[in-house]
């Protein structure tokens, strides 16, 4: 959303995000997917896979 460092685009984007219920609920919903690939089981199991070979 941001690509340089700005306070008042930065204030912007936060009030779109405040404003705009569509918006906010699809970046959430894209974070809680993203973060998900960052979860400690899917590391593990990943290095257990790379382990086992």
């Amino acid at each position: 959303m941001i690509y340089e460092q700005d306070a008042d685009l930065f204030a912007d984007a936060i009030m779109k995000l405040n404003n705009d219920n569509s918006l906010y609920n699809s970046i959430a919903a894209y974070a809680r997917t993203y973060a998900s690939g960052f979860d400690i089981k899917e590391y593990a199991d990943k290095l257990l896979t790379l382990y086992r070979k």
